[in-house]
């Protein structure tokens, strides 16, 4: 089970998985908090359609030995317990894998040679990391983040962990009047106010070398990390950390207000659309591929053409809807589509196939909002060749 989130190693054991029986599960949880009563039951319910979709398929025999693990799921409470939207369940012979999801799926069992991930691939694409900087003159505080949630970073040794661990902050209170304030501004309960416009200036360039001190420190440990940094501080402090900065990824847009008043979550819940575009850029890049290889023959938004094309090995980029599902069949003897309508009638999703055959030759795929796809089309890629 992992309730943080699909590793790269996990996705690859997804698509090197091939054998009749594999099951797909996925259940949509509509609290952030379960009861722990409900979810359970709906799981042993979509397990029974599992065990009869195996019927169907003639493997009767393993309808009581393949979801077996994910029977002894359905008891453990602190499984339950975790936040989710929506929990995905794969299971085949000598194979069993439980997630939690951050994104809403819709309620459905499948039985195929493979596990089927449409659902899944908003994750794909969007599971690089980001980090967040929460940073104030009372602490200093670095999280690695996934679209899951964020995981804190120990900086003890890295950088300063405040502004009286930078800078002496009680000696340098000896010579300015202090008086209470918010957290707003430049200062902090107890913010300095001197007795002039030097002090006033002296204190400005004390925190100048403070964060100087902190993005130092950043610097070189973030040095080989691609991910974008976002900061969360007070706004007057966002041109000063700038200033200050040296990591090449730090985004323009941050989360502006107290960080201190933020737990990790909260700070995800905000941090996280800032991030997400960050992610996509990609695709949007590869959106603009195809509209620039229009006239060169490089590029298809027919579903039979790309579907033979990603088994040639062929699609560089697949950009698929978001939500739209192509039943069919896919006859590699003589590398003939047949689409159909009605997913019970046999046959497999389409475009997951495409998907997986994209992925497993080295190529990307990305979820595309239906509006922004070419022609109207369910589908589009870019060719290598």
């Amino acid at each position: 089970m992992n309730a943080f989130g699909i590793n790269d190693g996990d996705w690859k054991l997804f698509l090197d998985h091939h054998g009749e029986g594999c099951v797909s599960i996925f259940m949509p949880t509509y609290r952030p908090m379960g009861d722990g009563r409900q979810d359970p039951i709906r799981l042993r319910n979509l397990l029974r359609d599992a065990g009869e979709k195996l019927g169907e398929h003639g493997l009767a025999e393993r309808a009581a030995e393949v979801p077996k693990p994910a029977h002894e799921l359905t008891d453990d409470a602190e499984f339950w317990r975790q936040p989710r939207k929506g929990v995905a369940v794969f299971s085949a012979p000598g194979f069993f894998r439980a997630y939690h999801l951050p994104i809403d799926v819709r309620e459905r069992v499948v039985v195929a040679d493979r596990f089927f991930l449409r659902p899944m691939m908003p994750l794909y694409q969007t599971r690089g990391r980001f980090y967040v900087l929460g940073l104030s003159l009372n602490a200093v505080r670095l999280f690695e983040g996934r679209r899951e949630g964020l995981e804190a970073i120990d900086l003890e040794g890295v950088v300063p962990t405040s502004f009286d661990d930078a800078l002496g902050y009680e000696e340098y209170d000896k010579v300015v009047q202090v008086h209470s304030t918010s957290a707003a501004g430049l200062g902090r309960p107890g913010m300095v106010h001197g007795h002039g416009d030097n002090d006033q200036e002296k204190f400005k360039k004390d925190v100048l070398h403070y964060f100087q001190l902190v993005g130092k420190g950043l610097t070189a440990l973030l040095r080989d990390k691609q991910a974008p940094l976002i900061l969360a501080a007070v706004q007057e402090h966002f041109p000063l950390y700038k200033t200050a900065n040296k990591h090449p990824h730090l985004l323009d847009e941050g989360l502006t207000g107290n960080p201190d008043a933020l737990a990790p979550h909260e700070l995800h819940e905000r941090a996280w659309p800032l991030a997400e575009r960050w992610l996509l850029r990609e695709r949007d890049v590869a959106l603009e591929r195809f509209h620039e290889l229009r006239a060169s023959g490089r590029v298809s938004s027919k579903v039979e053409d790309l579907v033979r094309a990603a088994e040639e090995g062929r699609v560089d980029v697949l950009l698929l809807s978001e939500d739209t599902e192509l039943w069919g069949t896919f006859d590699a003897a003589n590398a003939e589509v047949k689409l159909h309508l009605d997913p019970g009638g046999g046959g497999e999703e389409l475009l997951d196939r495409a998907a997986y055959s994209t992925l497993a030759r080295g190529g990307t795929v990305f979820t595309v909002p239906n509006a922004r796809l070419p022609e109207g089309r369910p589908a589009a890629a870019v060719y290598r060749y």
